[in-house]
Order: structure tokens, then sequence, then C-alpha cells
């Protein structure tokens, strides 16, 4: 896949390169694949870019990738609001961090019970 920038505007307000890049594929790019693609280019991180757009014609190989890559991490944070599929995601995997940290402090309950208390010699 060949990556061309078509326009890249500095937005100091938000801390950001709005970027506009076009790729010859045959298949359009998910939007991972579109963030990994610019990191690369760009010389960035993948956490710091946020793919806004992908757009395909039918017929075509020329994809257009509308994205937006910040600064930092503390600025990423900031200005990008998270879907609903991402919030469900972190809310389900600290869900299972909260149920395996309570069965740990069950178990380690559990072992210190099983302990035999020595009474001295017999």
């Amino acid at each position: 896949m060949s990556l061309k920038v078509i326009t890249e505007t500095v937005n100091p307000l938000f801390s950001r390169r709005e970027v506009r890049v076009t790729i010859d594929a045959t298949k359009v790019p998910t939007k991972e694949e579109a963030a990994k693609l610019i990191a690369d280019k760009f010389s960035t991180k993948v956490e710091l870019v946020k793919v806004k757009e992908i757009q395909g014609k039918f017929g075509t190989t020329v994809i257009i990738i509308d994205s937006d890559i910040y600064d930092n991490a503390k600025e990423f944070e900031a200005y990008v609001k998270k879907t609903k599929k991402e919030i469900e995601a972190d809310k389900k995997a600290s869900d299972e961090k909260r149920k395996a940290n309570a069965e740990a402090k069950k178990a380690k309950v559990e072992a210190a019970k099983a302990e035999p208390v020595s009474e001295g010699a017999e």
C-alpha cells in the first residue's frame, strides 16, 4: 500500500496535526490498520492517531483517510471522545479485573484458614 499525504494542517489549539492521506489498496483498511499506516508514515505512536473517516469509492483502488495525530497521550485523552463500544470494553475489563482480585483475595483467606495451627509437640 502506497501512502500519499494530501493535506497536513497543524492545529495548535488542540495540540494535533490534522492529516488527509490517500492509499492505493485493493481493499479498504480497518481503522486500526489505517492508524498503523499513518503512525508509521509520521513516525509516531499508534495510540496517538485518531482515524476519523475512511472513504473509498466503488470501482477504484484509491482510498482517502482523514485522521488526527495528537502530540501526547494527555491531549489525546482530553479531546477524543470514546465510543460506546470502547466504554463498554473498558467497563468489562475493569469488572473482570475486580472479579479476579476478589477471587485472589478469597483464595488467600481460604488458604489461611486451611493452614494448620501448630500448638506445640504432643
